[in-house]
């Protein structure tokens, strides 16, 4: 995957891009230093704080948008930043006890890179779609 182009991650929610843009360049470090065999224990538990991190403010900043707008798929949106998390978490505990960082730093890879290509096109745009329609709805009765 060539994170460096990601013109479809653009939902036109420019704080949700903006969010989506800091994790795939987050990500572009991590795949950067494995693929230069420069990841080592201490950057690898960097990337897992960074995502951690990312989660609760991204995750928090879109749960907002959905409970403002009374979205409807709120509930099943939600789910999948809780798998998220928790996947994070459990893959964090992992590195705990492996003496393999490679090995977790290739399952962190692969489900970054597929988590977030997925959650965006199949949850993120939908929720943005319904955001703009419920502005555009708003500007046409205030009108």
């Amino acid at each position: 995957m060539n994170s460096r182009n990601h013109t479809w991650i653009r939902s036109g929610v420019e704080l949700v891009d903006e969010q989506h843009k800091e994790y795939f360049r987050r990500l572009d470090i991590l795949l950067g230093m494995m693929e230069k065999s420069e990841l080592n224990d201490y950057e690898l538990r960097r990337s897992f704080d960074f995502f951690r991190s990312y989660a609760v403010v991204h995750f928090d900043t879109e749960e907002l948008l959905m409970k403002i707008s009374s979205y409807p798929e709120t509930e099943g949106h939600m789910r999948t930043h809780e798998f998220f998390s928790e996947t994070i978490e459990r893959m964090a505990e992992e590195l705990s006890v492996s003496r393999d960082i490679s090995l977790v730093a290739e399952e962190l890879k692969v489900f970054l890179t597929g988590w977030l290509e997925d959650h965006i096109e199949t949850f993120d745009l939908k929720l943005t779609k319904f955001l703009k329609e419920r502005v555009l709805a708003n500007e046409l009765k205030d009108s």
